[in-house]
């Protein structure tokens, strides 16, 4: 459970062989990994094994992410949102989670991201600041809000916001090692983060 929550959260793609024991969790970070590998054979492959299990709530939000990525891999925006609807649906029916999202990636910052993707860049925003509203300050939905501002027209100035908000966030992480890879922040954002944390570490070595 922690490698794929560290898989998901910082983004270090890896896909894992798939078998009946891996866990829901597991097998979404197989499937976005592939989906960011561009491997679409595993990511087919980890669609048809959850399908073959049985499951509601928490195990049909997953299922329904990891057919949504399988389809906007194929360029189906349609079926893709009709699969995020459906998480999203049961998500909102539930509490927030607290502490740790659950599921290790929340709804509506993956359903930004593939919106983002597809150049949806103001139905992103969207959906970033809804998964902000259900988990405030959460690292990756702050960096697809401030990445999905950014590209869009007229948002220039929520996108900095959202990268002060996450700077703040990054510069109080423990391990450094927890950035994402392949995200690019602006204006040395990422090199003050780190020059940060390095500080910290040195004084508390």
């Amino acid at each position: 459970m922690l490698k794929s929550r560290y898989i998901v959260e910082a983004e270090e793609w890896s896909t894992a062989p798939i078998t009946g024991e891996s866990t829901a969790n597991e097998l979404l970070a197989a499937a976005l990994s592939a989906y960011r590998l561009g491997n679409h054979e595993v990511l087919a492959d980890v669609e048809a094994e959850l399908r073959e299990r049985d499951g509601s709530g928490s195990a049909a939000v997953v299922r329904n992410q990891v057919s949504a990525l399988l389809h906007a891999s194929q360029g189906n925006i349609e079926r893709a949102s009709r699969f995020m609807d459906d998480a999203s649906a049961t998500v909102e029916a539930a509490a927030p989670p607290r502490g740790a999202a659950s599921p290790s990636k929340p709804v509506h910052e993956l359903y930004g991201e593939i919106l983002l993707d597809l150049g949806r860049r103001d139905e992103a925003i969207e959906k970033f600041e809804t998964s902000l509203l259900r988990m405030p300050r959460w690292a990756c939905s702050l960096l697809g809000l401030a990445r999905a501002s950014a590209a869009a027209a007229g948002e220039s100035g929520k996108a900095s916001e959202a990268y002060r908000e996450l700077t703040r966030v990054w510069s109080r992480r423990t391990s450094f090692r927890r950035l994402p890879r392949g995200r690019a922040l602006p204006g040395g954002t990422r090199g003050r983060v780190a020059k940060r944390y390095r500080s910290r570490a040195g004084r508390t070595a």
